[in-house]
């Protein structure tokens, strides 16, 4: 096998990458690239570009088959509409960030409040939060059936979604069964506009929507609750809080459900891409892709006790960014 005395260099140069990758969904060319090709001319009059600089530009693109390139025209692939995904400030402004990774690197505390002088949350105005629960929806898209698939909700009444967004999660399950009632419960500001997604879910009769903070306490009278990939944006501290704020509210036979992602062995094909993102969480949060045992050590900690462990394979279809994790929890006797 022949020897890459480049690849260190190669990979240094992936920050060109990332730049233009993340410009491409800035611009919206998954929008504006049909499967029947577009001039470059036109699209940078379009996109007040350069036509030439913006056909260097399209080439990176293309080595990477998100778009390809004929006679001075740029057409979609499978691949360009995955450009709406980066359109959310946790990899745009997240950019910016990491230009304060030596921050990180030194004190373990994250480099967006180092840049930003806030943590996540609180830097983002409305349609940056909007934009961030869009991309949550639209990335958990991929994999909701795979997760109906993974575990039983059906054999659940009442169910609390702590931290549900604007309700899509909560809303399918709700619609999958009938003889459920449903709690959305998350920030005042984030549930804004769930009572417009359950109704088209065809179940808003059925749903109780509750704007609070997560930190100080969470809806009672549900026999499950649900945190879905919720707590990887929180450091162990915060994380260790949020369960334990939840088991207040639980009765002795209700469960919590933890789904969420988790840190692979490196034999695994996505060990790569969750490494980044692990990074990529402690440069934005302070938190981290935990694997098995620190997910497991994770509850131990609070007042919950595991009483079962899912986790995916590559038979869940479509496959998740990382693999799955389910943990099933019970309030400590």
């Amino acid at each position: 096998m022949k020897k890459d005395t480049n690849k260190v260099y190669t990979l240094a140069l992936n920050y060109v990458t990332a730049k233009v990758v993340l410009l491409a969904g800035k611009y919206k060319l998954d929008h504006l690239i049909t499967s029947e090709g577009v001039s470059i001319l036109e699209l940078a009059k379009h996109l007040a570009l350069n036509a030439e600089a913006l056909k260097r530009f399209l080439r990176v693109l293309e080595a990477h088959d998100i778009v390809t390139i004929a006679e001075n025209k740029v057409y979609r692939t499978e691949l360009t509409e995955q450009l709406t995904r980066v359109r959310t400030p946790h990899l745009t402004k997240a950019y910016e960030a990491f230009e304060e990774l030596e921050y990180t690197l030194k004190s373990h505390q994250p480099a967006w409040n180092k840049k930003f002088g806030k943590d996540f949350y609180s830097t983002l105005d409305q349609d940056e939060l909007n934009q961030f629960a869009d991309w949550c929806r639209e990335s958990g898209e991929s994999w909701l059936n795979g997760l109906f698939k993974l575990y039983d909700f059906s054999v659940y009444r009442q169910i609390v979604d702590v931290a549900g967004g604007q309700g899509h999660f909560l809303g399918s399950m709700l619609k999958n069964n009938a003889h459920q009632k449903g709690t959305l419960f998350d920030l005042s500001a984030v549930v804004q506009h769930a009572e417009k997604v359950l109704n088209a879910y065809g179940c808003l009769d059925r749903a109780n929507i509750v704007g609070g903070d997560f930190f100080q306490s969470v809806p009672g009278s549900g026999d499950l609750y649900v945190l879905c990939r919720t707590l990887l944006n929180w450091s162990d501290e915060d994380a260790s809080k949020i369960l334990k704020v939840c088991a207040q509210s639980m009765s002795e036979e209700a469960k919590l459900l933890i789904v969420d992602f988790m840190l692979p062995p490196k034999s695994h094909p996505h060990y790569l891409r969750t490494v980044l993102n692990d990074l990529n969480l402690m440069v934005n949060w302070n938190s981290s892709s935990r694997t098995k045992q620190e997910w497991l050590d994770l509850v131990d900690k609070s007042q919950l006790s595991v009483i079962k462990t899912i986790i995916s394979d590559d038979a869940m279809v479509p496959e998740p960014f990382a693999p799955m994790i389910l943990l099933e929890c019970r309030r400590k006797q």
